[in-house]
């Protein structure tokens, strides 16, 4: 992946991503290692069996607030 992927060019890769993760045509693992996602607004993304390996991902959103705080009552 890009340094600097576009938006739209995100969009089709998390799609891609998707059907990997159902086994359907056309998908493919998304391979973020090395990626600088410092501080992205991953919430909502489903990054189950994505690469990323070596990324950097200080201050990334990867929760909705809903989810933090329903695991802090849990914890």
């Amino acid at each position: 992946m890009s340094e600097k992927s576009t938006e739209a060019e995100l969009v089709v890769i998390e799609q891609k991503h998707l059907r990997w993760l159902c086994n359907e045509e056309g998908g493919e693992r998304t391979d973020l290692r090395g990626a600088h996602l410092r501080r992205a607004d991953l919430r909502g993304t489903d990054l189950r069996g994505t690469d990323l390996t070596e990324a950097n991902l200080n201050g990334a959103r990867t929760e909705t607030e809903e989810e933090a705080q329903n695991e802090a009552r849990a914890g």
